[in-house]
């Protein structure tokens, strides 16, 4: 079991520093690989939670043997605002996934033409036209494509012909997915994080390619194993924790994990049960201009709480009037000209809230001073930079 401990009902997981870590957790390559997948998604990948990267690993490895399953799980990740990371996380998974294919757009016929010529992995980006109208044969088909054996019947050349639509698929986009496709898919809410690497593409492909070649040839070596599992899972009460439908397009990451990291189920039970919930929330249905201008918002509230904590020094707090000025001062900043008016004290305010900070009365000197303490800022940094719990953000100004 790969956690250690439990807090106020919140689960710890360590996170590895790097692949090497992972190299030596043991000497089977079939325990090797489940790790070297987590740690090339977690260097590059922004998961908003460390326990997600399991699944998301274990999916990866799922696309090597996908025609095995009945029915094969979408991967959808969204979110509330760009610059979330969803999009690095597709190409992330283009990196490792079997005959990957990542497309910004794709029509019934591209579609069918690529799934019956490569069985690739579709990764499809800006995937939120799939949110808004399921009157279409494209979103017709997604809906039907998780499961084998189903095609679509097309005329070609005056004849009608069947198409296959089986085959892995994960999706980006803002907001959420129509409720029908959002049962057949495993859904990451994603937020604005740092990742552990800067993304270099030639140096990530590399590194891809290699894994990627060590999934298709573990998977190969172990398809009897796989064949086995997945033939035993159904006389077992092990997913009835989880409603039918989300039961059915686990599956087969749960036969993964059975295989490459037996010892990890509970884990993975975990984040079956935490993704699974989430679902419960409403639809997002998310405007590009509101999300374009919440994103903006949250880049510059990140910014705010790294600057406010560099010119607070080692002293208890910075007093607002005081930190406008110096962070003013700052020659590359966008903070004099700020919105075309200039930072003020209420703007200031409203952009660091969503990371828990406020102005507070604090005393230096004997003196009564109103601003930021040292404190805040760097409990929210630890946050930012992903070594803390994320801060639970503050309600909003009162009018």
């Amino acid at each position: 079991m790969r956690f250690d401990q439990v807090t106020n009902h919140t689960i710890h997981f360590p996170l590895p520093d790097s692949e090497a870590e992972y190299e030596t957790i043991a000497p089977e390559e079939e325990h090797r690989i489940v790790p070297m997948l987590e740690a090339f998604i977690n260097d590059y990948g922004a998961i908003p939670m460390p326990h997600y990267a399991l699944p998301i690993a274990l999916w990866a490895l799922g696309t090597h043997c996908f025609e095995k399953f009945h029915a094969f799980p979408y991967l959808t990740f969204t979110s509330t605002a760009p610059g979330a990371g969803k999009t690095r996380l597709l190409e992330v998974l283009e990196c490792i996934c079997s005959r990957a294919r990542l497309k910004a757009k794709i029509t019934l016929a591209g579609m069918c033409a690529l799934i019956e010529r490569d069985k690739p992995t579709l990764l499809i980006d800006q995937a939120e036209r799939l949110s808004k109208n399921d009157h279409n044969d494209l979103m017709a088909c997604i809906l039907s494509g998780y499961r084998a054996g189903l095609f679509v019947t097309v005329q070609s050349h005056g004849e009608a012909v069947d198409r296959p639509i089986y085959c892995p698929k994960a999706f980006a986009l803002l907001g959420d997915m129509l409720e029908a496709a959002r049962d057949r898919s495993i859904t990451i809410g994603m937020k604005p994080m740092r990742t552990r690497k800067r993304w270099f593409r030639p140096e990530a492909q590399e590194r891809g390619t290699t894994i990627q070649k060590r999934c298709a040839e573990v998977v190969e070596q172990f398809s009897d194993e796989i064949d086995d599992v997945y033939a035993g899972i159904g006389d077992s009460a092990a997913l009835h924790f989880l409603d039918p439908r989300e039961e059915e397009i686990w599956t087969p990451l749960f036969v993964m994990g059975e295989v490459f990291c037996p010892e990890r189920r509970t884990e993975l039970e975990i984040a079956a049960a935490d993704i699974c919930a989430e679902k419960r929330a409403e639809p997002k249905r998310v405007a590009a201009r509101e999300g374009k201008r919440l994103a903006q918002a949250a880049s510059d509230g990140e910014r705010l709480v790294t600057e406010l904590l560099e010119i607070t020094g080692p002293a208890v707090g910075v007093r607002t009037n005081d930190a406008l000025q110096r962070l003013k001062a700052i020659h590359n900043a966008p903070w004099r000209n700020y919105a075309g008016e200039g930072l003020t004290d209420l703007k200031l305010a409203d952009l660091v809230r969503p990371f828990g900070v406020a102005p507070r009365q604090f005393k230096i000197s004997g003196k009564n001073l109103r601003g930021y303490l040292r404190a805040d800022l760097e409990k929210a940094m630890r946050s930012v930079e992903g070594v803390a719990e994320p801060v639970t953000p503050l309600p909003p100004r009162a009018a």
